[in-house]
């Protein structure tokens, strides 16, 4: 015997081509001796499937000569019955071959070719009933499996040519090629049975390669059931065939047989069968994948969807009910196929009911209930992969509208998502607020038009809830930067006062507010984050009521409803203001100074509209925060100044409770404890506007025409006294020199009353004495350089006069608020590179007293009683 598969394939060549020769020269008994030979290689043992496979084509093509040769000799030219009769004897006489593997290919093969006669005389069913009789006398797996695809392969022709003219034929070939699928069925199971248990994984991949043999058994059988024929479908074919299929037991076998069913059956046998594959199910091999079969079944659902009609809708509920009692009583079923089969689930309820989310909520309501049961919080990558492919399916046209409707109505989307350990839920979180913040659409999407809209915010917030848990909350950290975008998007669409029509919907903001201001609360370091931005928008509401208010100024009610409404908003824009004071790092600058402002620009909105007891209490706030939490020098002076420009605006605090006057004493007394003698100076010079109320154009005031009722010359007088004195008491001439011309300059601003109703109390004569006084300490100012600076120093002092107009003077340094000398770089020329550094730091106050007294001679020509001026 050759042991070789090779060289048995080349044996079994070298033999086709003696057939061959014999056959040409009618020489058939000796072809039959060398079939012996060529059949016996078909016996070898321990050949692996595919090269058995390889050796049977060789077998094949051999066989193919003998059957061409009979058929012409015996059916194609001059058929009759003695031909037909010397067939059936050649079929009886190679049924005495000495081993019967070559016995049954050649009994085979000869009657092929008798049924291919169509010979009414020839008993065809008594013809192939003996065939598949006698097939069953090779056991061996492999070579009965061949041996019967061969038999499948001869008796082709005869079933496609020979369409069953009753019931009772058709019935019949039926039964003769199911059974040969059934025993192909059994013997490739029997496969995964031979040999050492080592093999196991071995033996399966070699079964998978010899799939194909079954497959096309399946499908030959597909062909002999007519498309509308479903009761033989039903009745014959599918009762045996899940009867076959459960009987084997086989893991392989039964995953791909319910694919091929799939595959080759029409979809509307499937829609009515269903019921029938479900119920088998639970009856397979423990180990089968049944998300793999439901995966087959759902895409050939897919591929046909044109084909179902919309009234038979009702099999994806049918399959999901399954689904749901399936995974009841297999509560420990794999993580992974769980998901391929949740997942083939919803891929099916998109396509067919892509607005419908009761059952994607059903199918996250399974996946809930099993990661329930496991209190470590499983944390599969299977798991985490299905979650985070949840809005890449195919079959998802607009995905931010996907998202939102997926967070609005499957509660049990979200409780899986806050079941999950925090990095798998934020791995979740991430790519869906990036979606939905990429969205161009989120104004069709997201507006809360109605109180039913809040289970969107709600659920969106639950959604959120691992953000809670977060340790990074710095703005750079990617999901509190889109959480931050989305929000601010949300607010934006919901908070717009173009959309409020009706006092009902004014509510709903309110309430939409307060939600995402009661959900950040659960976080400190949100709170620092979103807060404010949650402030912005109280605004936005109450500009639109105090617009509402004045529009309907008639109504009574509604007047009513308005007021009590800004006082609320109010309320929570100080409650707001106060935890994110109460619940951060209180020696935080920057915290500080973002709340301090907070409180003024509050303060002036509830100024604006004339609120006075509101807008007092927000001030006196800000006055507090300031006395208790604002300590450095530098941050000092820069909240006395911002405050000193709101208050400045403020209109509504001139009443008989004099809030006003307490809160600029508030001022000037804050400003004369700064540290630094130059803030002292410039916060009290600063101070004298608030005596000098000035037109704000936004609200329609105008200078000429407005008659104001804080404008105090003698306070103003008080506050620039004061601070000239601050200024003469600084050692730093050149400090002392520079503050004083800038209080020269505020002189000269409240010297100049555009409205005839107001008489200024800043005197020439006091004009005069402070530019005396600038002169004197200029001149004091001693040069210890030499001679050429000197005459410079003196160049300098004499631009005072008019004749220097013009004056071309050096800067190589600015004096800073803080009252620092900054040096940068100027091109200057080269007569000032010689000048010292102590010279160059003069040229600040110089230059800037020249400038001065050019714009009062330049004034000359406007008022002439700036020529009383004497510079």
């Amino acid at each position: 015997m050759v042991e070789s598969s090779q060289n048995a394939i080349n044996l079994i060549k070298k033999q086709s081509v003696s057939i061959s020769k014999f056959l040409e020269n009618d020489k058939l008994m000796e072809s039959l001796k060398c079939y012996s030979l060529v059949l016996n290689q078909l016996r070898l043992g321990h050949l692996k499937p595919k090269q058995y496979y390889e050796l049977y084509l060789a077998v094949f093509d051999s066989l193919s000569i003998l059957k061409s040769y009979l058929y012409s000799n015996f059916i194609s030219i001059d058929s009759n019955a003695n031909k037909i009769n010397q067939l059936q004897d050649l079929y009886e006489l190679v049924q005495y071959s000495g081993n019967v593997l070559p016995r049954l290919y050649l009994m085979i093969t000869v009657g092929s070719v008798i049924l291919a006669s169509n010979d009414e005389s020839t008993p065809s069913r008594e013809l192939l009933k003996d065939m598949i009789e006698m097939s069953r006398g090779i056991q061996n797996p492999t070579r009965g499996l061949f041996l019967r695809y061969y038999l499948s392969q001869m008796t082709n022709d005869y079933f496609n040519n020979n369409h069953p003219s009753t019931k009772e034929d058709l019935l019949f070939d039926l039964e003769f090629n199911f059974n040969n699928f059934t025993e192909m069925n059994k013997l490739w199971v029997r496969l995964q049975h031979q040999g050492p248990l080592r093999e196991r994984d071995l033996r399966s991949q070699e079964r998978i390669d010899l799939k194909i043999l079954i497959g096309s058994q399946l499908v030959k059988l597909s062909q002999l059931i007519d498309a509308n024929n479903w009761d033989i479908y039903n009745d014959v074919f599918l009762k045996n065939f899940l009867l076959q299929l459960i009987q084997c037991n086989d893991k392989i076998s039964q995953e791909y047989l319910f694919d091929v069913l799939f595959q080759i059956f029409p979809l509307n046998f499937h829609l009515k069968s269903l019921n029938s594959y479900l119920k088998t199910l639970p009856d397979l091999n423990s180990s089968v994948s049944i998300d793999l079969i439901f995966k087959n079944l759902i895409s050939k659902f897919i591929i046909s969807k044109d084909e179902i009609e919309k009234n038979s809708l009702d099999f994806t509920m049918e399959l999901f009910n399954f689904v749901d009692q399936f995974l009841s009583e297999n509560k420990d079923y794999p993580i992974e196929n769980l998901c391929s089969l949740l997942n083939s689930l919803i891929a099916l309820n998109l396509i067919y009911k892509p607005s419908d989310f009761h059952i994607i909520d059903k199918i996250f309501n399974i996946l809930n209930l099993r990661l329930e049961l496991n209190p470590k919080k499983e944390k599969d990558t299977h798991l985490i992969e299905f979650l985070l492919c949840i809005g890449l399916n195919e079959y998802i046209d607009d995905k931010p509208n996907f998202y939102y409707n997926l967070i609005k109505c499957c509660g049990n989307f979200i409780n899986v998502i806050n079941i999950l350990d925090n990095d798998s839920s934020l791995k979740i979180i991430l790519p869906i607020l990036n979606e939905l913040c990429q969205s161009n659409k989120l104004d069709n999407i997201i507006p809360l038009n109605d109180s039913n809209d809040f289970n969107f915010l709600r659920n969106f917030l639950k959604f959120l809830n691992p953000v809670l848990s977060l340790n990074d909350f710095d703005i750079s950290n990617p999901i509190i930067e889109l959480l931050l975008k989305f929000i601010n998007q949300l607010l934006f669409v919901n908070i717009n006062i173009k959309h409020l029509r009706n006092l009902k919907q004014l509510n709903l903001k309110i309430e939409f507010i307060l939600i995402l201001k009661n959900w950040f609360s659960g976080n400190p370091n949100l709170i620092r984050i979103f807060y404010p931005l949650l402030i912005t928008n109280f605004w936005k509401l109450i500009r639109y009521i105090d617009h509402l208010k004045c529009k309907i100024k008639n109504n009574e009610n509604i007047t009513e409803y308005c007021e009590n409404q800004l006082k609320q908003l109010f309320k929570y824009i100080s409650r707001c203001i106060n935890d994110i004071f109460n619940y951060n790092d209180k020696t935080d600058i920057e915290l500080i100074d973002l709340i301090f402002k907070l409180f003024l620009q509050t303060a002036s909105i509830s100024d604006q509209l004339m609120l006075n007891e509101v807008s007092y209490d927000f001030y006196s706030q800000s006055i507090t925060l300031y006395e208790e939490y604002i300590v450095d020098s530098t941050p000092q002076f820069q909240a006395l100044i911002y405050l000193i420009q709101s208050l400045q605006k403020t209109r509504s605090l001139y009443s008989e409770e004099n809030y006003y006057n307490i809160l600029i004493l508030k001022c000037i007394s804050h400003s004369t404890k700064l540290l630094k003698k130059n803030d002292q100076c410039r916060a009290v010079y600063y101070c004298s506007h608030l005596w000098w109320q000035t037109e704000i154009s936004s609200i329609g005031e105008n200078e000429e025409l407005t008659k104001f009722d804080n404008r105090n010359g003698k306070r103003v007088l008080e506050c620039l006294q004061r601070s000239l004195r601050v200024a003469d008491s600084i050692m730093d001439n050149v400090l002392s020199c520079e503050l004083m011309i800038e209080i020269l300059n505020r002189c000269l601003y409240f010297f100049i009353p555009s409205n005839s109703n107001y008489d200024s109390t800043i005197s020439i004569n006091y004009i005069n004495g402070l530019i005396e006084l600038i002169k004197v300490n200029l001149n004091s100012l001693k040069l210890q350089e030499s001679t050429i600076e000197n005459n410079q120093f003196d160049s300098r002092i004499s631009a005072s006069s008019p004749s220097s107009r013009g004056l071309d003077i050096v800067e190589d340094c600015v004096i800073s608020v803080d009252g620092n000398f900054i040096e940068y770089n100027k091109n200057f020329n080269k007569n000032s590179a010689s000048l010292s550094k102590t010279n160059q730091l003069l040229q600040v106050p110089l230059s800037h007293f020249n400038r001065t007294c050019e714009y009062i001679i330049e004034q000359r020509d406007i008022d002439e009683r700036f020529t009383m001026i004497i510079i």
